[in-house]
């Protein structure tokens, strides 16, 4: 930390530049679709409309019905939801129990 005048201490600029969502938010049909309807999915967030796709794809995917999870095929794609959701568990750190990412393994790699 720098210090300023009078022994304050400043934040440094990059703690101002530090953006948690990264990814647009979804879209409002997903939002009005998916999200509105089903807030329980994402209990602990509190703006529901700024979550990312991701996020969205994850709360579906880890804590959905298979009728969730068909609506987000239709909304945003079968090949979109699998891209992501491989890039999820592909990370250093993943929010999937090992029974959703073995499933969900199997359902990408037959291709209904």
């Amino acid at each position: 930390m720098e210090m300023q005048k009078g022994g304050k201490r400043a934040r440094k600029s990059h703690m101002r530049e530090l953006n948690v969502n990264k990814e647009p938010a979804a879209s409002e049909a997903i939002y009005q679709q998916l999200i509105a309807p089903k807030p329980y999915l994402w209990w602990w967030v509190h703006d529901r409309q700024r979550l990312s796709l991701g996020s969205v794809i994850e709360g579906v995917l880890a804590f959905g019905d298979m009728d969730d999870v068909n609506k987000l095929f239709l909304l945003v794609g079968r090949e979109k939801v699998k891209e992501i959701f491989f890039k999820q568990i592909s990370g250093r750190r993943c929010n999937y129990r090992p029974q959703t990412v073995n499933f969900f393994k199997k359902v990408f790699a037959r291709n209904v």
